[in-house]
């Protein structure tokens, strides 16, 4: 909203009150639905169709007791969805050999399996994957020892959707694996 404050020869001015600040909230909300792997569009504080799906979609998926979003509880939404993103995060070397080690984790017709002896293997392309692994401050870094034979660090987050993957330690490409027992 632009509020009237007064002008200077013919200049008007406006002062922007309130609609900064719930851009800049909506703008959170889309980062936190980025970050858990839903799909709100740009990151630019519009509250848009793409937006409200995504948090009706990630509320749903986890469960959330917030009313339907807008821009006057865009604030609220911004603060559930960092919990919940936190929540997610898989941030020791326990809790990821807990939630992930041994289980089938798929995605578009590939899987890998992660093994508790450091190693991993699977099925990439139609064409057999296999590496080593290791724990570093909360990323997992794999070593791959086919295809590309190279090293990414990643943060891992388990989500009801299942294990949301973002590689370069969280600063990369994201993928979302259903994980199977």
């Amino acid at each position: 909203m632009m509020k009237f404050i007064g002008k200077i020869g013919i200049a008007v001015l406006f002062v922007v009150t309130g609609s900064t600040v719930a851009m800049a909230d909506v703008a959170c909300v889309q980062s936190e639905l980025k970050s858990a792997g839903y799909k709100p569009g740009p990151v630019d504080g519009a509250l848009g169709k793409k937006t409200y799906n995504a948090a009706a979609e990630m509320g749903k998926d986890y469960q959330l007791e917030t009313a339907k979003l807008s821009s006057d509880n865009s604030d609220e939404w911004c603060k559930t969805l960092k919990a919940a993103n936190e929540a997610a995060l898989v941030d020791t070397e326990a809790e990821l050999r807990e939630k992930v080690i041994g289980k089938k984790l798929t995605l578009d017709g590939n899987w890998v399996i992660i093994k508790a002896d450091g190693t991993f293997e699977g099925n990439f392309g139609k064409k057999a994957l296999a590496g080593t692994w290791n724990w570093q401050d909360i990323y997992w870094c794999r070593t791959l020892t086919t295809h590309s034979k190279n090293t990414d660090c990643q943060v891992y987050r388990v989500t009801p959707a299942g294990l949301y993957v973002t590689r370069q330690k969280g600063k990369g490409k994201s993928f979302l694996y259903t994980i199977e027992n």
